[in-house]
């Protein structure tokens, strides 16, 4: 654990394996993040001090103004806050559309149909980059069908992202 916000130099006043300062690149995380890329079987992985810095980071990174997501009418309040707030300032229309399985399942009986039918509206707009999921929903606990939600986010070549 590297508890500084600096670290020990090297005796050429460089910083071992180039970190330069705790609030960036704590080496702390590394063995964490490491572990966690090798379960997943991905290329990297990167730990945050908290859920909307986490969630924050990936609207920044995959949206530009312009663009359109489509989030759960259900999720962290907050979240959601930040995404109308800023996200819209910033030039990002959203759309939120209930996407739990309960609404699917009554959609399904009532319409004969497998896909959300209020998620195929909200993905009609070719500016659409990312739907994003939260699932068991904060504060209702209501689960989304992933696999159906994922799904139908590819097809419109829209990337889905899960909380």
């Amino acid at each position: 654990i590297y508890p500084a916000s600096t670290y020990v130099r090297g005796v050429d006043l460089t910083y071992p394996k180039g970190k330069r300062y705790a609030r960036a690149d704590n080496p702390t995380a590394l063995p964490a993040e490491s572990t966690l890329c090798s379960l997943e079987g991905g290329a990297e992985a990167l730990l945050f001090a908290s859920g909307m810095a986490a969630a924050v980071t990936v609207f920044q990174a995959v949206l530009s103004p312009g663009d359109h997501v489509v989030i759960s009418r259900i999720m962290y309040w907050a979240l959601r806050n930040w995404v109308h707030s800023f996200g819209e300032q910033w030039g990002v229309s959203v759309t939120e559309v209930d996407m739990s399985v309960k609404k699917r399942m009554n959609e399904e009986n009532e319409h004969g149909h497998e896909e959300y039918a209020e998620l195929t509206a909200a993905l009609a707009t070719e500016r659409t980059k990312l739907v994003w999921i939260e699932t068991p929903a904060n504060p209702t606990w209501d689960i989304t069908d992933i696999a159906a939600v994922s799904a139908q986010a590819r097809k419109a070549g829209a990337l889905c992202v899960v909380d």
